[in-house]
């Protein structure tokens, strides 16, 4: 099993950051900062009772329920939803009915409450009402014309509901739309697609139709064999020369970002992963890296700690990628980092103890919030380096190519 100390402090630590910086969620206070950690704990319960008390007290104090008080009580249907307590399907219909008068019904906020509320009402085997709440959630999510994976996610509930409606030929349909949009993302032998693949099968089958869910079946079997024997789906090499032609390759980008996360440096594709991503980065205006004395540490100083700068970039451009902020700021750093940080734990048998690296490591251990002081130090001083135009500026065409040294893998640039 792969080595993943920090993965967990990255997303707790991704919903402080988000939760502080997104201008709806208004300033975070100590209730709100001990409900995130009781949740990040898996204390979904008292997680609940402390966000449910901050409502009371807005609501006592006559305070507007705005997008704030909304975001709120979508922690508390979510923890609710956790609990499996039943209570989270009202929660979820205050939600929309909040948004709908405070903000609207056009935006994907809109179309993601009622996606929860049809999750909520479909766990709790109310499938017709699930089934209109999603399909709601899609009409909404569609005038933005996106093929991207919430909306995959949407179709994959919106199947679920329709199934357990008994609209079988429906939830069928969704989920080829759902299917066809993971397979443009992650590829058709990528685990995203394989697992949800099999959900395809069993609506043939509930649909009476064997054949069909026969031949689904044995082609899942196939892909999960092929993946076995090393298949990947990977987008070949492509020469970035404008930021149009990077914004085209953004979904492959994705895929590209998700199998470099999730192999270590003895993959064969992971040079190829690493000359794309730096790349793309160079071209795209998706995104800004500041490659600065943080990251450049990151290395060690040695020619084979170069990969993890680029484990850092790749952080930074899932960031932009999924957040559309393009950077630089904290949040990107943080992401960037703390991704670093992962993929450095996951291979440093391979490349040796970088202290940096270690260093970093062993703050985490002391606690959170030393951390996020450390980098948010590091952070600072990189905004100096900046500012004197000492920043590292990556070209189009750098490549980092992977030899043999001893038992290592020593990994340069050309």
């Amino acid at each position: 099993m792969k080595k993943q100390l920090l993965i967990a402090g990255l997303f707790l630590l991704s919903s402080l950051s988000v939760f502080a910086q997104d201008s709806r969620m208004g300033e975070m206070n100590h209730s709100d900062s001990l409900a995130v950690k009781l949740y990040g704990e898996g204390q979904y319960g008292k997680a609940a009772e402390v966000w449910l008390k901050e409502l009371q007290r807005r609501d006592a104090a006559g305070m507007k329920q705005d997008t704030t008080y909304i975001y709120r009580l979508v922690q508390v249907a979510r923890c609710q939803h956790r609990c499996n307590d039943s209570s989270s399907i009202s929660t979820a219909r205050k939600i929309v009915e909040l948004y709908e008068k405070n903000v609207g019904k056009k935006d994907k906020n809109y179309s993601f409450y009622l996606d929860n509320l049809g999750t909520y009402l479909g766990a709790n085997n109310e499938y017709a009402e699930a089934e209109k709440a999603c399909k709601q959630a899609l009409d909404v999510y569609e005038t933005f014309r996106k093929n991207d994976y919430d909306k995959a996610i949407i179709l994959i509930h919106l199947a679920e509901m329709a199934a357990g409606n008994k609209h079988t030929s429906d939830a069928i349909a969704y989920e080829i739309r759902a299917l066809s949009i993971l397979k443009d993302m992650y590829g058709e032998h990528s685990r995203q697609y394989t697992d949800e693949a099999v959900y395809l099968q069993q609506y043939y089958e509930k649909n009476g139709d064997a054949s069909k869910a026969a031949q689904v079946k044995e082609r899942v079997d196939r892909l999960v064999k092929e993946t076995k024997d090393g298949v990947v789906d990977l987008p070949e090499m492509v020469k970035f020369t404008s930021p149009a032609v990077a914004k085209d390759h953004e979904q492959d980008m994705r895929r590209v970002l998700d199998y470099f996360f999730n192999h270590r440096l003895t993959d064969k594709k992971i040079n190829q992963c690493a000359s794309y991503i730096m790349d793309w980065t160079a071209v795209s205006d998706a995104v800004t890296v500041n490659v600065a004395s943080s990251a450049l540490k990151l290395t060690g100083s040695k020619t084979h700690g170069v990969i993890y700068m680029v484990a850092y970039m790749a952080g930074c451009d899932e960031y932009a990628l999924e957040t559309g902020n393009k950077g630089p700021d904290f949040d990107m750093f943080v992401r960037g980092m703390v991704r670093a940080l992962n993929f450095y734990q996951n291979n440093r048998d391979l490349t040796g103890e970088i202290e940096y690296n270690e260093d970093l490591i062993k703050t985490y251990a002391k606690g959170q919030s030393k951390f996020m002081d450390k980098l948010k130090q590091l952070y600072d001083e990189d905004l100096k380096v900046a500012e004197k135009s000492e920043s590292v500026k990556m070209k189009a065409g750098d490549r980092l190519v992977i030899t043999e040294v001893g038992n290592k893998k020593e990994k340069k640039k050309k």
